[in-house]
This record gives C-alpha cells, structure tokens and sequence, in this order.
C-alpha cells in the first residue's frame, strides 16, 4: 500500500511551519486500537486522521471541512473502505 498526499487548498500552520500538502501513511493495529478508544465516529476519523499524517489535532483541527472532505474521500484505500475493484462481466 502506497501513501496518499493531499494538497490543502488552505494552508495551516504546524509548529511554527506553513503545511500546504499532508501525506497519509497506511495505518498500523496501534492506529486502529487508539482510534476505536474514541466515543464517536467523527473523533475516531480524526484521530485516525491525525496519527496517519503526524499532525497534532489542533493543527489538524485548522483543516477546512472542504479539505476534510477530499482527505476522507482521498485515504478511503488507506482506511479499508473503498470498494473492491470489479472483477468482470460473467
């Protein structure tokens, strides 16, 4: 599994640093354990989110929905949950 980066159509900033871009790691049993620790859905995405990428979350939390929304649909292969490829016509 490769990792996916994603370019932020709003920078924020990361320990002192301007982030334009995140590049997303396939996650670990250590990622999946500290996420499902987590009381709802949303909260586990992030902190799935966050350990992926290596940003904090209050950097994280700076992210615009609408990036939010691109990094979700971005790292669905990442995360388990994008669909199966087809495997023809029978």
């Amino acid at each position: 599994m490769t990792n996916v980066t994603v370019q932020l159509s709003k920078p924020i900033q990361h320990a002192g640093q301007t982030v334009s871009e995140l590049t997303f790691r396939e996650p670990t049993v250590g990622d999946l354990i500290a996420a499902s620790d987590e009381s709802n859905a949303l909260k586990q995405t992030m902190t799935m989110l966050t350990r992926l990428c290596g940003l904090d979350r209050d950097s994280f939390g700076q992210i615009s929905t609408n990036d939010l929304k691109v990094i979700v649909a971005q790292t669905k292969g990442l995360m388990g949950n994008a669909r199966p490829p087809a495997i023809g016509s029978e």
